[in-house]
C-alpha cells in the first residue's frame, strides 16, 4: 500500500469524495495498530522512557500502563510474574537461604531418635515472632574449660548472629576458683561473702548447690558480691534491663539488700521453713548497670543472677564448673538442681564433659540419672546434646602426646547418648582426633599443660559447633516443609 504522503492527487471533484474516506479508514487502522503496540513499546522503556529493572518482568509493565485508573495501589508483593501465590520472605525462609550458601557441617550431629525437634520449634517459633516466645534458653554445662566462658560467649555470637542476643545469661555469685568469670558480665565477692562449687566439697554440712553447681555464703553483715557489665565481651550482651537474682532460702536465711547502681532496689528475706529456691526479679532501663547483694543479717545464700534484656533472642547459660563430670553432677541435690532448671525453662542442655571422667564401667549410669533428672524438670522432649570430650595430652620425652582415655570416652559417649535417646556430636573428632595435640600445641592454641585451651581455640570450635547445630536446623526447616519463595522469584516480584 502506498504511503499518504505519496499519494496521487485528485484529477476531478467526485475522486476526491472517494479518496477522503479511504483516507480516514486508513488513518483509523493505522491508529488503532499503534494504540494496540503502545503498552508493549512502552514496557521496554519501564513506562518512563527508561529501561526496566534488572529482572522486571514485561507483563508486570503492561499492566501497569493499561490499567485505566492509575489511583489503584500496585499488585500486591506476595505475587510473582506468573501470578501464583507464594509467601512473603520471612525470617526463618531468609536463614534457610543464608544457610543454604555456606559449606556443610566438618562434622554432624547424631540425632537419630530427633531429640533436638522441641529445641528446633523453639527457634523457629522465635524467627517467626510467636507472641508467647521471646526468649529461647541453652544451658552449657562445661569442666575447667568452660569456667572462663569463652566456649559459652563464642556460641552466643554465632548462634546469636541468626536467631537474636536476648542476654548474657545466668553468672554465678562470686569466684569458687579464681579464674572464674564471664565475658560480658564479670562477679567478684568480698569482705566475707565466700563462693563454692559442688566438685571442691568444702561445705560438706551444707551442699546446698544450684543447678549450676555453685553457692556463695554471707557469714557477716556487710558482707556483699557485685556482678557489673564488663568491657571485655560482645556489647549487645553487656546491656541488660532484667535482674534475676537466684538464693538459698532456708531456717537459717538472714536478710539482703539488693542495689542497683549503687542504690537499693529490694530488701529480701532468705528465712523460710523449708530448704527452697527462690528467684526475686528487678526490672530496669536497658543498659549497662553494676548489680550488688549486701548481706543485712547473716546467713545469706545466693546462687547467682541472670541477665536478660527485653529484646527477642537467644541466650546461653555458660555453666561451667572445675573438674565436673556426671558423677559430680549427681552430688547437686536434685530438688535445688531441678527447681533452677526449671527456672531458667531450657529449651536445650548440652553437656560438654568427660576430660575428668575416669570411672568408664560406671559413667553410663551417672550420665543416665542426669538425664533423667535433666528430663524430670525440664519435661521428657527436651533437647539434650552430648559433647564428646575434648583431646587433652601430655608430655613424653619432650613432646606433646594425646591421651588415649579421651579417645575411649569419645567412644562412651556416642553410646551414652543413643542409648538415652539424646544428640551427640564428636568435639574429639572435630577437632582432629588423639594426635591432634601435638599440632594444636604447636600452633599456640592450647596451653602448656596440654589440658586447657586458648581462647582461638574455642572460637573455633564453636563456629564449627554453631555450624553443625545450623545444619540440622536446616534439615528440620526442609522436613517442616517451609514454603520459601526462591531468591529468584523474590527478585522477580513487582
Amino acid at each position: 500500500m502506498p504511503s499518504l504522503s505519496h499519494a496521487p492527487l485528485p484529477a476531478r471533484r467526485h475522486s476526491t469524495l472517494l479518496v477522503q474516506p479511504r483516507l480516514w479508514r486508513i488513518t483509523s487502522l493505522l491508529a488503532a495498530r499503534l494504540t494496540l503496540a503502545l503498552p508493549l513499546l512502552l514496557s521496554c522503556t519501564g513506562g518512563d522512557g527508561k529501561p526496566p529493572a534488572v529482572g522486571a518482568h514485561p507483563a508486570s509493565s503492561a499492566r501497569a500502563v493499561s490499567r485505566p485508573d492509575a489511583s489503584r495501589p500496585s499488585a500486591s508483593p506476595t505475587r510473582h510474574a506468573q501470578g501464583r501465590r507464594v509467601p512473603a520472605p520471612s525470617a526463618a525462609c531468609r536463614l534457610l537461604h543464608t544457610l543454604a550458601a555456606e559449606a556443610p557441617a566438618q562434622v554432624e550431629i547424631l540425632d537419630d531418635a530427633n531429640n533436638l525437634e522441641s529445641f528446633f520449634e523453639a527457634l523457629l517459633a522465635l524467627l517467626s515472632g510467636a507472641p508467647g516466645r521471646r526468649k529461647v534458653r541453652v544451658a552449657f554445662y562445661g569442666d575447667s574449660n568452660a569456667t572462663m566462658d569463652w566456649a559459652a560467649s563464642y556460641l552466643r555470637r554465632v548462634l546469636g548472629r541468626h536467631f537474636g542476643r536476648g542476654g548474657h545469661g545466668f553468672v554465678a555469685a562470686g569466684q569458687s576458683v579464681p579464674w572464674y568469670q564471664h565475658r560480658e558480665i564479670r562477679t567478684r565477692s568480698r569482705r566475707g561473702f565466700r563462693a563454692y562449687c559442688v566438685t571442691h566439697p568444702r561445705i560438706t554440712r551444707r551442699p546446698y548447690y544450684g543447678h549450676s553447681g555453685h553457692i556463695s555464703f554471707g557469714s557477716r553483715v556487710g558482707a556483699s558480691v557485685t556482678w557489673r557489665s564488663a568491657d571485655s565481651g560482645a556489647p549487645d550482651d553487656e546491656v541488660f534491663s532484667t535482674v534475676e537474682l537466684q538464693y538459698l532460702c532456708w531456717p537459717r536465711g538472714g536478710r539482703l539488700d539488693l542495689l542497683v547502681d549503687g542504690k537499693s532496689a529490694r530488701v529480701v528475706d532468705t528465712r523460710c521453713p523449708r530448704r527452697s529456691f527462690r528467684r526475686v526479679t528487678l526490672h530496669l532501663p536497658l543498659g549497662r548497670h553494676s548489680v550488688r547483694v549486701r548481706v543485712k543479717t547473716t546467713t545469706v545464700g545466693v546462687f547467682g543472677a541472670v541477665f536478660e534484656n527485653s529484646r527477642r533472642g537467644l541466650v546461653i547459660d555458660g555453666l561451667g564448673v572445675g573438674a565436673l563430670n556426671v558423677k559430680t553432677m549427681r552430688a547437686i541435690r536434685p530438688d535445688l538442681f531441678q527447681a533452677g532448671l526449671r527456672a531458667r525453662s531450657y529449651d536445650l542442655v548440652i553437656l560438654h564433659t568427660g576430660t575428668n571422667m575416669w570411672g568408664p564401667g560406671f559413667h553410663p549410669g551417672w550420665a543416665r540419672d542426669v538425664i533423667q533428672r535433666i528430663r524430670a524438670a525440664l519435661g521428657p522432649r527436651v533437647s539434650i546434646l552430648i559433647l564428646s570430650p575434648p583431646a587433652f595430652g601430655r608430655w613424653r620425652k619432650g613432646r606433646a602426646r594425646g591421651h588415649e582415655r579421651m579417645a575411649a570416652c569419645a567412644r562412651e559417649k556416642r553410646l551414652i547418648a543413643a542409648a538415652n535417646g539424646t544428640a551427640f556430636w564428636d568435639y574429639f573428632r572435630s577437632m582432629g582426633g588423639l594426635r591432634s595435640v601435638a599440632r594444636w600445641r604447636r600452633s599456640g592454641y592450647i596451653h602448656g599443660d596440654l589440658v586447657h585451651f586458648k581462647p582461638p581455640f574455642h572460637e573455633l570450635m564453636m563456629k564449627r559447633l554453631g555450624g553443625a547445630i545450623l545444619a540440622r536446623f536446616r534439615a528440620f526447616l526442609k522436613r517442616r516443609g517451609l514454603n520459601c519463595p526462591s531468591p529468584l522469584q523474590r527478585s522477580t516480584s513487582p
